[in-house]
């Protein structure tokens, strides 16, 4: 399979080439999972940040350029967390300034300024409902179903969803009754047959 530039997608020896060709990407780039590179500063002093920030991604750059690499700006956000009280910071890449950004999604979660992660609730909490509705509708006119396929359409559509990130230890109480809700809706559609369904509180 040709490839001028990067790795072929869908083979088994791509991953292996693209870790082995971002591995040393520079000390101040970390954490990092596959692509996904992060610079972090940590300091009291949002002109530090800035500076900090702003030399991880000077040597980014420049390792981007020495390896051939192009990086995506518009991808590229700076988010800060904590007490900003209307502080910012002015990080560049290649001249363009990154925008800084209230809320971002990171390896699947939704990261906000205070880490209270309600937008990730959100978020989950309408996948479960979406994929819920799915459940319903093969209810619609039967009698209720066994409770065994029931109990399996629950684990394979809806819990998914709910348990795909281990967050919910920093989540407000008010959130977590959002999601405790949404769970115990679905399973309990999902596992009681209809005829004794409306006996249920």
């Amino acid at each position: 399979m040709e490839s001028i530039f990067g790795t072929s997608a869908g083979t088994r020896l791509g991953p292996l080439l693209f870790i082995a060709y971002v591995h040393d990407v520079p000390k101040s780039i970390f954490p990092k999972f596959a692509d996904d590179l992060v610079s972090v500063s940590v300091n009291d002093d949002f002109t530090k940040v800035g500076v900090d920030l702003q030399k991880a991604a000077d040597d980014l750059v420049e390792w981007a350029e020495r390896w051939g690499m192009v990086l995506n700006v518009e991808k590229t956000k700076v988010i800060l967390f904590g007490m900003i009280g209307g502080q910012s910071v002015s990080v560049r890449i290649n001249n363009c300034l990154l925008d800084v950004v209230t809320g971002m999604k990171y390896l699947g979660v939704f990261l906000d300024p205070q880490l209270d992660f309600q937008a990730q609730v959100e978020c989950v909490v309408g996948k479960a409902k979406r994929a819920f509705s799915k459940i319903t509708g093969l209810l619609q006119g039967r009698k209720g179903i066994n409770l065994q396929f029931g109990i399996g359409l629950y684990k394979s559509l809806v819990r998914p969803h709910l348990y795909v990130v281990p967050v919910w230890a920093a989540v407000e109480r008010k959130n977590m009754v959002e999601w405790s809700k949404c769970n115990t809706n679905a399973l309990k559609v999902s596992s009681v047959p209809k005829c004794v369904r409306h006996l249920l509180p």
